[in-house]
């Protein structure tokens, strides 16, 4: 399938009653971490945390924010992280010597002080992009490129310039100075492109470079992401406004939330519903037939223990027959884990957001219903090459499904957003050398400026989306759920099939050049 054959369904968009006092019914099941829960004095701006990323592992990392479903900004100018010596080294010509012929796909604004995601699209080289950003052009901004994809027509988990940018996945875990490894890409430093040192296992959905010029501030918007974040500020300055997931009936979001998971993955009747991790039934049978597999081998071993009379045998048989049933039961039922499944193409549509979806801002993972119609087409790509331009006024089909619609010159006409804007809200300023990790389902918006200090100015960015964890059954009879940092997908099984997608993304050696 081409990389412009899937096609999201154009959203169904609700009539919006801003005065409404009872929200329409959602399943809330988030519990993670509120920062209005949190506060002693229960009036917002509420804090954020900041640790410096020189104290963190992945094991702390996972434990104090992924697991607690916390933002937290890391901060010490990237002192220790695998992005250390990528600061020093991504000087404005080094960039264009290491990606200058790559095609990108880049935001033009009509006018600078509007906000990302309403201008139109121009597909061109990244050293013409970079020759008009030194030469200070404000109105335009690079967002998501046309990506190679693999024999499913799915797009690879990083696109150019970040795919030239980046370590080839083997090498995820090489390099000195935090794993971060010198590289030879025009003299440019390369981080990895799954950084687990930090992230531990969980699994990248796509990886991205966000750059532009914005002196006087520019807004993205107030949306949520469907995948984890970790933002790695280069340049710039960003601040955020924040909502846990939990606010989500107080944001009047252009679609119907039906559910809030528990880890904050927010699911729309536009789209259907997906497991806490994203699933949308496509790895349920992967996920049964591991499991399966496991449990007759486990089962096998037990037996040949009560054959030569292993003490302890008999216990060991009895629980591989119960895994065995309960391996079996998932296989006929349709289970896996993750927190149930649906049909929402939301996962599989992230596979394809190279293939010309719009991009709301540099933290937007491609909502489910953002693509009504794929901009680019394999023909496109062939006349936008190398050294070509062209440009596609995207389609006036309103926002995405997890967009807010609030009008921020009229609050009065959002009666739940105003109480939650005093009372809920949290706010952060990340600053060039910091790191923000934000939370699948975490309403924000973000206002990007140029830090004019910083060598090359404008605001530059390494975006990295993780598919959200999901919770493992805890052992013994307390029935609580949790997240585990050794499996952060719900099961060994199930982290083994996020991991072979992962797999398949590394075969395509190229990365997406």
């Amino acid at each position: 399938m081409g990389r412009a054959a899937r096609r999201a369904a154009p959203a169904k968009r609700r009539k919006l009653d801003h005065g409404a006092t009872t929200p329409s019914a959602v399943r809330v099941e988030y519990d993670g971490h509120d920062p209005a829960s949190a506060s002693a004095s229960g009036r917002a701006p509420h804090p954020v945390d900041r640790v410096p990323a020189s104290s963190v592992t992945a094991e702390t990392f996972f434990a104090n924010h992924v697991a607690r479903r916390r933002p937290v900004v890391l901060t010490g100018d990237l002192r220790g992280t695998p992005w250390a010596r990528a600061r020093e080294t991504w000087t404005d010509r080094r960039l264009a010597d290491a990606a200058g012929d790559a095609t990108v796909r880049v935001e033009v604004r009509a006018a600078a002080g509007d906000r990302y995601g309403v201008g139109s699209y121009e597909t061109t080289t990244f050293r013409e992009f970079m020759r008009r950003f030194v030469d200070g052009d404000d109105t335009r901004y690079l967002t998501a490129s046309p990506a190679a994809t693999d024999a499913h027509g799915r797009g690879v988990v990083a696109s150019a310039p970040a795919s030239r940018l980046l370590r080839d996945a083997e090498d995820e875990d090489g390099g000195g100075d935090g794993g971060d490894g010198d590289g030879d890409g025009g003299g440019v430093s390369k981080p990895p492109v799954r950084p687990s040192k930090l992230t531990g296992r969980l699994v990248p959905a796509n990886v991205n470079v966000w750059m532009g010029r914005a002196r006087d501030g520019a807004s993205s918007g107030l949306h949520h992401d469907h995948h984890d974040n970790l933002y790695v500020l280069m340049r710039g300055k960003k601040k955020f406004e924040l909502y846990a997931p939990s606010c989500v009936e107080d944001m009047y979001v252009a679609g119907t939330p039906t559910r809030v998971h528990a880890n904050g993955r927010v699911n729309y009747a536009e789209a259907g519903e997906t497991a806490e991790d994203g699933d949308d039934g496509s790895l349920v049978a992967r996920v049964a037939a591991i499991a399966t597999r496991d449990a007759e081998e486990e089962l096998q071993l037990a037996e040949e223990a009560v054959e030569r009379g292993d003490d302890g045998a008999s216990e060991r048989l009895r629980i591989a027959e119960e895994r065995m049933e309960t391996a079996m039961d998932e296989a006929i039922g349709g289970g896996g884990g993750g927190g149930g499944g649906g049909d929402d193409d939301d996962d599989a549509f992230d596979f394809d957001f190279a293939a010309g979806g719009k991009f709301r801002d540099d933290f937007d993972d491609l909502d489910e219903d953002d693509d009504d119609a794929d901009a680019d087409s394999d023909d496109d790509d062939d006349d936008a090459g190398p050294g070509k331009k062209g440009k596609e006024k995207e389609e006036e089909d309103g926002d995405p499904p997890s967009f807010s619609r609030v009008d921020r010159a009229d609050l009065s006409a959002f009666p739940r957003f105003k109480r939650a804007y005093e009372t809920k809200r949290a706010e952060t300023t990340v600053r060039a050398g910091e790191i923000l990790y934000l939370p699948a389902g975490w309403f924000h918006e973000v206002t990007s400026f140029d830090d004019e200090a910083e060598a090359g100015g404008g605001h530059l960015a390494l975006n990295y989306w993780f598919h959200p964890p999901a919770k493992s059954e805890a052992a013994g009879d307390s029935g609580e759920r949790e997240y585990r940092f050794e499996t952060p997908y719900g099961s060994e099984a199930r982290q083994r099939a996020w991991e072979s997608d992962w797999r398949a993304w590394r075969s395509l050696k190229s990365l997406g050049r």
